[in-house]
């Protein structure tokens, strides 16, 4: 017997029996749970594949370095890619990635650091 295909329906159901209610969600935004499963799903979406390092949306970029010397100490500052999702993963020396670069700061959307370029891993 072959298995039904997961989708959004069959989902949400699961989540109501979780809960203790009866499972007879249909895809029908008219409804008041519809219209309420419509709000939140993007955000359940998101988050369910935010909890892992999926390849397939992460990218290793080299990082512009600006032209200016910073004033806070730091030898380079370094403009983060504007598309990211969070944090980078990752920042090294090596495009490859093997090496962390471990002496860095982040104010908002520029690194800092002592290194004259800078690679970061990042979710997009």
């Amino acid at each position: 017997m072959a298995e039904a295909e997961i989708d959004k329906a069959m989902i949400v159901n699961w989540a109501l029996v979780e809960l203790g209610l009866a499972p007879n969600f249909s895809i029908d935004p008219q409804t008041k749970l519809g219209a309420l499963v419509d709000i939140f799903w993007p955000r359940a979406l998101a988050r369910s594949f935010g909890l892992h390092d999926w390849t397939f949306c992460r990218r290793t970029t080299q990082l512009a370095r600006q032209a200016a010397t910073p004033n806070n100490g730091w030898t380079y500052g370094f403009d983060l890619p504007g598309d990211i999702l969070g944090p980078p993963l990752k920042l090294t020396f090596d495009a490859a990635c093997e090496m962390p670069l471990r002496d860095f700061t982040i104010e908002g959307t520029t690194v800092f650091a002592h290194d004259p370029i800078v690679f970061a891993r990042c979710k997009v």
